[in-house]
């Protein structure tokens, strides 16, 4: 069974060339680890592809980032999100990321606002408080899904 990982907070990439222990499950084939950004002056995020039969899924992630500093990219206007080229509306659009949910002060979490309304489905990493079953912004019109954390349950 194929598993997708972001890396979170607490396996952040460090040393030389920001190698993660991701990474090295990756290079061994025993996870696919995507979401990983290189710049921290602006973020393009580009979805893996998968489909399955008339099923097309837009898999989007972002590995870890500091709260502020995300926050600031966001207002800014310098995180892109890529969509597929061919029949937008066809694809299920899923994004996988590890921050603050949770309202900790200006800057210091990211609000589901920021994130683009084209989403169907946002799975958030990082909080501890588990909350399952997807909740829907009807602002952005999306799914939130929040499995918390292992430790907590």
């Amino acid at each position: 069974m194929p598993v997708f990982s972001i890396h979170g907070n607490h396996d952040d990439p460090s040393g030389y060339e920001r190698v993660s222990s991701l990474d090295l499950l990756s290079v061994s084939g025993l996870v696919n680890y995507f979401g990983k950004w290189t710049d921290l002056t602006h973020v393009e995020i580009s979805p893996l592809l998968m489909r399955k039969g008339a099923t097309r899924l837009a898999l989007y992630g972002l590995s870890y980032l500091k709260d502020e500093r995300l926050s600031r990219l966001f207002g800014d206007y310098k995180v892109k999100m890529f969509r597929p080229r061919e029949d937008q509306e066809e694809w299920c659009n899923v994004f996988v990321l590890h921050q603050n949910r949770a309202d900790r002060g200006p800057k210091s979490f990211i609000a589901e606002e920021m994130l683009p309304d084209f989403l169907d489905l946002v799975i958030w990493g990082h909080e501890h408080e588990c909350r399952i079953v997807p909740e829907w912004n009807d602002n952005r019109r999306f799914f939130v899904c929040q499995p918390g954390s292992e430790v907590c349950q």
